[in-house]
């Protein structure tokens, strides 16, 4: 039998339609159709400690991918000057004093991210949440993974808003990776709408176009790499509206999904 035919015959629709792509992620920075492919909770567990985290994975238009992912809880920590930064913290959403280094608070941040997607996807904001079911994802290396799925989430679509974020090459003979990080403060509808638009019951987008405008200027580096020489020349190049190979990392480094590992 042909190999090429053989593996068609056992390939799944999606990936057949990404055939001849360049490239399987998003690689451009602006705005972008996305369709929410996977919503789930997942909590990762490693010598550093305990990471419950979000993680959303969305398709554009081409059936390219881009990821995003952040923590679900934080750990009080210490100002400049050594002090803790105590205070009032909501502790599994009970506003509770804290007052020691580590302790540990809700991310309102980004939960208030995700109530915000769920609203601009066109979900009920009242029932933030339902459709909520156990599951499993299988991971490369750690195989079936125990999350909790946010199904309703699922096939809905928004339009995101991305900028490059640059990273360095372990093989430093290569190009820096370049990923594009979406903004989950800057979500808008499927029409190009933000909340504020479609509250106000407006129907032709203009909030977009500065937010773009303010994404592509927002060309950053990961933290661990900020001084990276081969990091600061890519960051220069595409300020000055240079190009460069498309360069795509397996993960984006600076993500949540990353950062315990």
């Amino acid at each position: 039998m042909s190999i090429i035919a053989n593996i068609l015959q056992n390939m799944n629709v999606e990936d057949r339609a990404k055939l001849g792509k360049s490239g399987v992620k998003v690689n451009s920075d602006g705005e972008h159709a996305l369709t929410i492919k996977e919503a789930y909770e997942v909590t990762w567990t490693s010598e550093k400690g305990i990471f419950p985290t979000f993680v959303l994975k969305m398709e554009d238009a081409e059936g390219k991918t881009i990821e995003w992912s952040d923590f679900l809880k934080q750990k009080v920590g210490k100002d400049d000057k050594g002090v803790v930064k105590a205070g009032e913290y909501s502790v599994n959403g009970v506003k509770t004093y804290l007052d020691k280094e580590g302790a540990e608070y809700d991310n309102v941040r980004v939960i208030g991210q995700l109530n915000n997607l769920w609203k601009v996807v066109g979900l009920d904001a009242n029932q933030f949440g339902a459709g909520i079911k156990a599951d499993t994802v299988t991971f490369p290396t750690k195989g079936k993974v125990a999350v909790e799925s946010w199904t309703a989430l699922i096939g809905k679509q928004f339009t995101g808003i991305s900028s490059y974020e640059i990273s360095a090459n372990k093989d430093k003979s290569k190009e820096p990776w370049k990923n594009q990080k979406l903004n989950m403060d800057a979500l808008f509808t499927v029409d190009r709408l933000s909340l504020a638009e479609v509250e106000a019951g407006k129907t032709e987008p203009t909030a977009i176009v500065e937010a773009v405008k303010r994404a592509k200027a927002n060309i950053t580096i990961v933290n661990s790499d900020k001084t990276d020489p081969s990091c600061i020349k890519l960051k220069k190049i595409l300020e000055s509206g240079g190009t460069v190979p498309v360069v795509e990392s397996a993960a984006t480094p600076g993500s949540a999904m990353a950062a315990p590992f």
